[in-house]
């Protein structure tokens, strides 16, 4: 049956964590009665997905866990036999929720630094003293220098 329907068989202490639970009251489990919703709906997608395509992944998931959004950079494979037929899936995921929200707080960042440089109505430029160059220039700048 559908891979979400399959109950968990093994986990560490620090999976279940993430889960709000403890790996005994995780094992035996799916992901349905574990996450429920959306979360679970779209996780069993991903693992299909991979079990279907027969290859190792590496991604990033978002899941709603323990009442949480978090990010996790997730490796998952295709569990098999040992006659090479797929028998489940194996994981390994990293919650990186903090590191992600960095980068986008980050991105955020630059993004405002960039349209405040580029439309600013005064002379901005960045100088390197040691190189005696002109590094970033914006229009006002340049116009100021007598350069376009």
């Amino acid at each position: 049956g559908p891979l979400g329907f399959q109950p968990r068989l093994f986990g560490n202490q620090a999976g279940a964590a993430i889960l709000g639970s403890s790996p005994e009251a995780v094992m035996g489990h799916t992901d349905s009665e574990i996450n429920g919703g959306d979360t679970a709906r779209e996780v069993m997608a991903d693992d299909q997905r991979i079990l279907d395509g027969g290859k190792t992944v590496h991604l990033e998931e978002v899941a709603k866990v323990a009442g949480e959004r978090r990010t996790f950079f997730t490796m998952k494979a295709p569990y098999r036999d040992n006659s090479g037929q797929v028998a489940g899936l194996v994981g390994v995921a990293r919650d990186i929720t903090e590191r992600a929200r960095d980068e986008n707080a980050l991105r955020d960042s630059e993004v405002r630094y960039r349209s405040l440089f580029e439309h600013a109505g005064t002379a901005i430029y960045v100088f390197d003293p040691e190189s005696r160059h002109f590094l970033d220039v914006n229009e006002h700048g340049g116009r100021w220098l007598g350069y376009s």
